[in-house]
């Protein structure tokens, strides 16, 4: 069981219930007649080790989104510049003019190839 909020997310949270008992019981034994300064500090701080160990032992991860373009098209232009296309002078030069014109609009994602 996984616990996610937003770009967070927590494998083990049932791990992160552990801490409520021992906050309890520094509450508690914090809260003596006898204690010191000195006592509260080093128990304070040892708790707070223990909650930090715990939230490690929760298996905390961030959750990262990310767009990869897999199975793309291929796109091949051809252009016959044999003699025989010399009739259609014109449109000689009209593949490089729509290679040109879709690498413009796909902002140079292609590749030129031979």
């Amino acid at each position: 069981m996984s616990l996610e909020y937003q770009m967070y997310g927590i494998e083990q949270p049932l791990a992160l219930a552990l801490a409520i008992p021992l906050l309890i019981g520094l509450f508690l034994y914090i809260r003596r007649p006898n204690m010191t300064k000195k006592k509260w500090v080093y128990y304070a701080t040892r708790s707070v080790y223990l909650v930090l160990l715990l939230i490690a032992l929760a298996s905390p991860y961030l959750l990262k989104t990310t767009e990869k373009f897999q199975d793309t098209a291929q796109v091949t232009i051809l252009s016959d510049l044999s003699d025989s296309m010399s009739l259609f002078a014109k449109e000689k030069d009209i593949a490089s003019d729509l290679f040109s014109s879709l690498r413009g609009q796909l902002k140079n994602a292609t590749a030129m190839t031979v």
